[in-house]
């Protein structure tokens, strides 16, 4: 079994092959070029299996983690705990600056930050003069049943 993984480096010598009338036979570890990022041992079916290296994942450890986790062109790393950390680019932040930043300076953001106070505005006073007329004909309809008591 130790063979299976650690692999045997040579091939049977040529005068044997020669002696024996055989095919040239290399014995080569299962484990050997399986796991690309970790480590590789044989479990008791005799299939190799992967321990990845910390950052990758994946049954071969073919996976890097950090390719596609950060948003924007952040830049990942592993922290002390081997955690996924993304350092964001200039106008992005959070945990995978997926969040813009906007400046209060912003023209943009303020002319939209002003379009939905006007408009929250106009809706409040719509709002109120729909119910001021609701109730007035509420009241004349109740003037009206009371005068045909």
């Amino acid at each position: 079994m130790q063979e299976q993984i650690q692999g045997v480096k040579s091939c049977k010598a040529v005068e044997d092959l020669i002696l024996n009338n055989s095919k040239p036979e290399c014995n080569v570890s299962i484990c050997q070029n399986y796991c690309l990022e970790g480590n590789c041992t044989v479990n008791a079916e005799g299939k190799p299996t992967c321990s990845c290296e910390t950052g990758y994942t994946g049954e071969r450890c073919e996976v890097n983690a950090c390719v596609k986790h950060c948003l924007h062109n952040g830049a990942c790393c592993l922290d002390e705990r081997d955690e996924l950390v993304c350092e964001c680019t200039a106008g992005y932040e959070g945990e995978r600056c997926e969040v813009a930043v906007t400046h209060a300076g912003d023209c943009a953001v303020n002319s939209t930050q002003q379009v939905l106070k006007d408009l929250r505005s106009e809706v409040k006073q719509v709002f109120k003069e729909e119910l001021k007329r609701i109730l007035q004909l509420l009241s004349d309809k109740l003037d009206r049943d009371e005068a045909n008591c």
